[in-house]
């Protein structure tokens, strides 16, 4: 439930969090935002046109339909809910949560390296903050929040954060230069 909310609004809070700490001026936290979001921005068109393209439902959905997947062995519960109560009205691979986080964990380790420790407050949880030591351990949590909330499978998590770096990745090699 900590990761409940929009997935962008925490990696603009992390990177809020570490520009503070690090002392950036006007110009640095500018060009911070905005590869920041832009990566996020390349990242979001990327794993949306993958959900289309893979259609893969979500456990609400494989669980409550599961007499109408053509496997004997499962049944449907036409009253189960995630904890999170609600999902969704997408595909569920790529999952957001971890494509996303890739993404802001690997523009904030371009730009601050990988060892950063920080906390970060929920949006869904009023008072409630988690202390992390590096970037990747908050993006491998957000990542997971969503399987453990019920609203994703276990499938492949890990494959698609390699998505986010890949946006990442062309901020880094783009924009190097001061």
């Amino acid at each position: 439930m900590f990761w409940n909310g929009n997935i962008q609004d925490f990696w603009n809070e992390i990177a809020q969090t570490a520009a503070l700490r690090h002392h950036l001026n006007l110009a640095q936290s500018a060009r911070l935002f905005a590869l920041l979001n832009i990566s996020l921005a390349d990242t979001a068109i990327a794993f949306f046109d993958a959900k289309y393209t893979y259609q893969f439902w979500r456990p609400v959905t494989a669980i409550q339909m599961a007499g109408s997947d053509g496997n004997p062995s499962t049944e449907p519960n036409p009253a189960w809910l995630p904890s999170t109560t609600k999902t969704a009205p997408d595909p569920a691979y790529p999952g957001a949560h971890s494509a996303i986080s890739s993404a802001g964990a690997e523009v904030l380790r371009f730009y601050f390296g990988k060892r950063f420790t920080f906390d970060v407050t929920s949006e869904s949880l009023a008072g409630v903050t988690r202390h992390f030591t590096s970037f990747s351990a908050a993006a491998e949590e957000a990542g997971l929040s969503r399987i453990y909330a019920g609203a994703a499978f276990p499938l492949r998590p890990r494959r698609w954060q390699r998505s986010g770096p890949a946006g990442g990745g062309v901020c880094r090699r783009d924009h190097s230069a001061s």
